[in-house]
C-alpha cells in the first residue's frame, strides 16, 4: 500500500502504524481522527497487502475483541466495494491453544472486555459499525490512490 509514496503522501499524517494483521504483509493502522483525545480511540484499518483499505474497529478495545477469535483478516478490493473481507481461522494446538485460552480469560477478566464468540458477531457488533461510521473516507483515499 505505501509502495507509492508520492500518491500517499499527501495521507501519511492521518495514520500510525500499530502491526502486522498476517504474514502476507498487511497491516494494523490507527486511523487518525481530529476529535479524539487519545491514540486507542481512533479506529483501526487494516491495509490488505493488495491495497485495499477497511475500518475494521472503532478503537483498540474492539480490536482486542477480534484478535480474541483467533482468525486472520484480509480485505480483498472489489470492483463493486472496495472491500470484501475474509476470514481465516488460524489451526491451534498444544500450548498454543492454552495461550489463547489465557488471552480469552484475561480479557474478559482483567479488562472487562467480552471476546467474541463467532465471525457473525464479530461482523455484526464490530465490523459493520466501523465501516458504517468511517469507511467513506477511506474509499477517498482508495479512489484516489487506485483507480
Amino acid at each position: 500500500f505505501f509502495n507509492d509514496e508520492i500518491k500517499f503522501r499527501p495521507y501519511l499524517n492521518d495514520f500510525i502504524f500499530l502491526g502486522d494483521a498476517d504474514d502476507s504483509g498487511s497491516m494494523y493502522c490507527f486511523c487518525k481522527q481530529k476529535n479524539t483525545q487519545y491514540l486507542t480511540d481512533n479506529p483501526i484499518v487494516i491495509f490488505s497487502q493488495g491495497g485495499a483499505i477497511c475500518c475494521l474497529a472503532q478503537n483498540v478495545n474492539e480490536l482486542l475483541q477480534i484478535l480474541s477469535l483467533n482468525v486472520e483478516i484480509d480485505v480483498y478490493h472489489k470492483e463493486e466495494n472496495p472491500y470484501h473481507i475474509l476470514f481465516e481461522t488460524n489451526v491451534v494446538s498444544g500450548e498454543k491453544i492454552n495461550k489463547f485460552k489465557h488471552y480469552r480469560n484475561w480479557l474478559e477478566h482483567e479488562t472487562g472486555i467480552a471476546p467474541l464468540h463467532s465471525q457473525k458477531e464479530l461482523m455484526r457488533k464490530i465490523v459493520e459499525p466501523s465501516i458504517e461510521k468511517h469507511q467513506e473516507k477511506l474509499n477517498l483515499i482508495f479512489r484516489s490512490l487506485y483507480l
